[in-house]
Order: structure tokens, then sequence, then C-alpha cells
């Protein structure tokens, strides 16, 4: 991946809550572990929604997918490493809920993250994932031009970036 690219797409506002040089650090961090064991691709934006302006830019909801491909042996290793009480939690979790474990995990994801899974499977090894994410498309006096900011759980951040105004904007064009 790209870590010069992804961040020149970023909103550079973040950039005043999270010193740049710190998210080049955690994107290589997180690179680094998935290094050979996990490949992305196929990203692609899914929609744009309307454009919509204020006194203070430019708006829009946008959508994009991509394709993850771990193999099992990745997740079993990574489920090793997993601390007792987790690990309890998550036996307890397959034995009261007995969904199906895309189900759990796409409940999960989109919890904790925002993502919402397309398409799961396992086959030949791999386990296969086709997410969506939802991003908030971005022109104002922070960014000259279009910048991204994938949305995640995090309301604190997220209330840091925009204005109620905004989000409110944003909620609304579903």
């Amino acid at each position: 991946m790209n870590i010069d690219s992804i961040q020149a797409y970023t909103y550079p506002k973040l950039f005043t809550i999270l010193p740049l040089s710190q998210s080049r650090e955690s994107l290589e961090a997180s690179f680094d572990f998935i290094k050979g064991r996990v490949e992305l691709n196929s990203v692609k934006i899914d929609t744009i929604f309307p454009v919509f302006r204020t006194n203070k830019g430019s708006f829009a909801k946008a959508t994009y997918s991509m394709v993850i491909r771990v193999p099992l042996d990745t997740i079993e290793n990574v489920k090793s490493k997993i601390s007792v009480e987790t690990a309890n939690k998550e036996y307890l979790i397959e034995e009261k809920y007995p969904a199906p474990q895309s189900t759990l995990l796409a409940a999960l994801m989109r919890n904790k993250y925002g993502i919402e899974f397309i398409n799961y499977q396992e086959k030949n090894g791999m386990r296969i994932m086709q997410i969506r994410f939802m991003a908030i498309a971005v022109k104002d006096e922070f960014a000259k031009d279009w910048s991204f900011f994938t949305v995640t759980n995090d309301q604190e951040l997220i209330s840091k970036l925009f204005s109620k105004k905004v989000l409110e904007n944003l909620t609304s064009k579903d």
C-alpha cells in the first residue's frame, strides 16, 4: 500500500488531531502486521451521494468497497494469541448465538468499525470478504481539493472534524 497516497487523499483536518507522523506510523504498523497475510484489492468507489454546501465548504457522503482475502491459518494464528478472557467471550458467543459465523462477524464489524459486509465466503483455505465503508468527501478550508474521511464509530473524533449541521445533512442522505 502506498501510504503517501492514502494520506494525500485523507481529510487534512484529521492531522490537526492526529499528527501526520503518528498517522503514518499507525498505517505502517497496520500494513506491516498484515503484510504477507492479508491481500487487499478491488478498491472502488460504489456511490457518491449528492454534494451539499455550507458556508464552510462542500460535502458528500460516499461509499467504497474492497475485497480482503485472509488465509484461514492466519486467522487461527491470530486467535491463538488472543487472551483467555477474549477467547472465552468468543466461545460463549458461538455457544449462545448459533448464527452463521459470517452473520456474527458482520454484526461485530458493523458495530465496531461501521463496516458492512457484502459477501463472505471460505474456499481454498481463504476467507474472502467484500466489505463496504462509508466515507465523507470534503472540500473546505482544510482541503482545497476533494479529500476523504472514512467513517468509523468514533463519535468523538467525527464531532471534532465536522459540525453538527454537516453531520445532520450527511445522515439525511440515506
